[in-house]
């Protein structure tokens, strides 16, 4: 009986020890995640307050495009939009509008350029946390968990996939992957969920800022996949094979919608996993509805 109790007593001992062992670099690892994220959060915030160091300003890019009354492309305030006393009208004629928005956007994106030659673009969603710069760089694997600034990032960053052209108006869609993340600061592709609401998915708008211009998308899906689902296709041998695509990823859709396609169209894909399997991803298209170039 007393052989028994020692033998207890030191396998008690023993998983005493190990469960100790396992809280403490638990604990540690917890403290080294939160650290890193917080770094990444002043990352970000930093990389928000560079790009709109040369006036840039979203509300008033959102303020200055508005839907035409008869639910056509939207456009610059024109003098018929101007008569809308919900806008509120700029003092400039709209093409000078323009031109200031670009000069200011491309300053921004040049000033992150010096930081990191890998910049793509810059996305925005109103009404969500998604407010980031875009990387691409020569896989789909090195800013998974490394930030903007090359540091390792449990954020990693928002990139675009490494197979698209250098102008995103030479891709007929343009893949972005983003972690969902929850963290109180910079959440990455989180708010991607909140399009699967309807009421989100039919009012909001994704807007890219690139070296090329302002490009407008409108959802037309969304849905959760595999992460081996080939949503993230960026190469068609013609026009029909994407519109088939694009006519596919619509049906996969959980909120139906009439977007209809056609030869030139091209689209926006946001890719982000939804924290419930590792194999699954959020995915969400948009189609091009709108650009300011040059």
């Amino acid at each position: 009986m007393e052989r028994k109790r020692s033998v207890f007593g030191i396998m008690r001992t023993v998983l005493t020890v190990l469960f100790s062992i396992v809280f403490i670099v638990s604990a540690v690892m917890l403290g080294w995640n939160i650290c890193d994220r917080r770094k990444g959060e002043k990352i970000y915030n930093e990389l928000e307050e560079i790009f709109h160091e040369g006036g840039f300003d979203h509300k008033k890019l959102t303020q200055t495009l508005v839907f035409r009354e008869d639910n056509g492309p939207i456009s610059l305030l024109d003098e018929k939009n101007l008569a809308d006393e919900s806008v509120d009208a700029l003092d400039e004629d709209p093409n000078a509008a323009q031109n200031e928005l670009l000069d200011q956007m491309r300053e921004g994106l040049s000033a992150l350029r010096e930081i990191n030659p890998d910049i793509y673009a810059w996305i925005f969603v109103e009404g969500t946390d998604i407010d980031y710069p875009v990387v691409r760089g020569d896989d789909n694997s090195h800013y998974l968990n490394h930030a903007y600034n090359g540091a390792y990032s449990p954020l990693g960053a928002i990139f675009a996939d490494y197979r698209c052209p250098d102008g995103i108006g030479e891709n007929v869609n343009t893949v972005f992957y983003g972690h969902n993340l929850l963290t109180g600061g910079s959440d990455m592709f989180h708010d991607v969920e909140m399009f699967l609401e309807k009421e989100f998915f039919d009012s909001a708008l994704i807007y890219v800022y690139t070296f090329d211009g302002i490009y407008v998308y409108q959802p037309f899906a969304i849905y959760q996949a595999r992460y081996d689902y080939n949503y993230f296709e960026v190469n068609f041998d013609c026009a029909e094979e994407f519109l088939v695509f694009a006519a596919r990823m619509k049906e996969n859709s959980r909120i139906e919608n009439d977007t209809i396609f056609e030869a030139g169209d091209s689209i926006l894909t946001l890719s982000t996993c939804t924290n419930i399997e590792y194999f699954t991803r959020y995915v969400l298209h948009a189609k091009l509805i709108y650009r300011i170039e040059d």
